[in-house]
């Protein structure tokens, strides 16, 4: 076992992070020692999936993930809200959420293509895809901090980082 993308709270004062294979997902407060650290656990989801802790939302009051079950592949977007502890289902297939400035919309990989999904109208768009007779997967979006650009892994025998101007 190993950590998976371990995340800091904007503030700097909390940090995610996940165990790999589908192992439990915690938030670390860092303002405690070490050795007076309790950490959260996150809870089950509804169905009784793990929920994979992946990305604060901008204004750290939701957390975008992904579910896991069963030791399978990623099941969907997820979102939870660490105020009223409830989870929201956005969708059921894709994985690596990132959310946008506005704390409203994710970016999220499905398939090989980079998406954008509107956590309250849960409609969702493709935004960048790999060529139909390329082999790429594209993985990873993530946005510039002043949320300007979006930049993604090319998953291929190269490995390549691309980056392109999103308005």
């Amino acid at each position: 076992p190993g950590f998976l993308d371990p995340t800091w709270s904007l503030d700097g004062t909390q940090m995610l992070f996940s165990l790999r294979g589908g192992g439990d997902s915690f938030i670390m407060n860092l303002s405690r020692p070490f050795q007076d650290q309790k950490l959260f656990v996150f809870p089950p989801l509804p169905n009784g999936g793990k929920f994979t802790a992946y990305n604060w939302s901008p204004n750290s009051r939701r957390i975008a993930g992904m579910e896991w079950r069963n030791g399978n592949d990623d099941q969907g977007i997820v979102v939870y809200d660490p105020a009223s502890q409830q989870y929201v289902r956005l969708n059921k297939d894709g994985d690596s959420p990132y959310w946008l400035p506005d704390n409203r919309r994710l970016l999220y990989r499905r398939n090989r293509a980079i998406y954008l999904i509107d956590s309250q109208t849960l409609e969702s768009r493709e935004l960048v895809a790999p060529a139909k007779d390329s082999e790429d997967i594209f993985e990873n979006p993530t946005l510039s901090r002043d949320g300007r650009w979006l930049y993604y892994g090319v998953n291929n025998n190269e490995e390549s980082v691309h980056l392109i101007s999103f308005k």
